[in-house]
C-alpha cells in the first residue's frame, strides 16, 4: 500500500509580518489540523539556520504556495523574493490570497501581474465570513471537504 501513496504536499505560506502574519497563522493551524505540515517561517524555522537559504529551498521544493498579500507585502523584499522564486518553479501551484483591500486590479499594475491570472483566493473584507470562505477555498485545493 506505502508504494501506492501520494506524496507528501509541500506548502509554503508567504506573508509580510506586519500586515498578514494573523491570516497566514490561521491557514497554517487549519492546514495542520488537516493533517498538513505547511512551512511558515515562524513556526518552521530554528535558530542557528540560515534563513534565506532555508526559505529559497523551501520555496522552490514547495508544491504549492500560498501567498498572503495586503496592500504593502510586495513592497516587502522578502515576499517579493519568495514570489519570484515561486514564479521560477514551474511545478509549484502559486495561490495568492489578498486580504486588506487589496485587488487584483493592484496586483496587475504591481511588480508580479502574473499572480492576477491566477484563480485566487479575494476577501472582501477582514471579517470571519470572509476568512471562512477563504480557508474553504484552500481546503478545496487538497480535496477537504467541510
Amino acid at each position: 500500500m506505502l508504494l501506492y501513496e501520494a506524496p507528501p504536499v509541500s506548502i509554503f505560506i508567504s506573508y509580510r509580518r506586519s500586515s498578514s502574519s494573523a491570516l497566514a497563522m490561521l491557514i497554517h493551524a487549519e492546514l495542520r489540523v488537516e493533517g498538513f505540515n505547511p512551512f511558515l517561517d515562524i513556526r518552521t524555522l530554528v535558530p542557528g539556520d540560515e534563513w534565506h537559504r532555508v526559505l529559497r529551498q523551501r520555496v522552490m521544493d514547495a508544491s504549492v504556495f500560498i501567498s498572503v498579500l495586503a496592500p504593502d507585502s510586495l513592497a516587502s523584499e522578502n515576499v517579493a523574493e519568495e514570489v519570484a522564486w515561486a514564479l521560477e518553479s514551474p511545478q509549484t501551484r502559486i495561490i495568492p490570497v489578498l486580504h486588506a483591500g487589496l485587488r487584483v486590479e493592484d496586483l496587475r499594475a504591481g511588480a508580479f501581474p502574473q499572480l492576477a491570472d491566477k484563480n485566487l483566493i479575494l476577501l472582501e473584507e477582514d471579517r470571519a465570513a470572509d476568512i471562512y470562505a477563504a480557508l474553504e477555498q484552500i481546503r478545496m485545493v487538497f480535496g477537504l471537504m467541510r
